[in-house]
């Protein structure tokens, strides 16, 4: 499953003004496309059958419709295990690049890296 944060708010001169928001966190199915996420978040926004503007950022969908001085955020919201396993390949990777195989590397204090990796431990 994956967790997705649906965040709704007004837009003042067509960015987002938060004078309003309402947010709710869902949980999808992994093999969701991204059509039919859209389709649950508009669905969630009461936008069903109104034509939107569609922006795609990586892991977020901006969703305008068309009429409204409205703006839906579609977020991914990765859990925790994913975010150690990243951190973890990274201090993996710079434990074993060496100051001979980069030079720039030298006098880079790593201890954040570490205290980040040990806080999620």
């Amino acid at each position: 499953m994956a967790k997705y944060q649906f965040e709704l708010t007004d837009t003042f001169g067509g960015e987002a003004n938060y004078a309003w928001v309402q947010r709710t966190v869902v949980d999808v199915p992994d093999s969701i496309g991204d059509d039919m996420l859209r389709m649950l978040a508009k669905k969630w926004a009461g936008f069903t059958g109104r034509r939107c503007t569609v922006e795609e950022y990586g892991d977020q969908q901006v969703i305008r419709p068309r009429g409204l001085c409205q703006v839906l955020f579609v977020t991914f919201e990765p859990d925790e295990t994913d975010t150690r396993d990243a951190l973890n390949g990274l201090v993996r990777w710079v434990e074993n690049i060496g100051v001979e195989k980069n030079p720039m590397l030298v006098g880079i204090d790593k201890s954040p890296l570490y205290a980040a990796r040990k806080a999620l431990l």
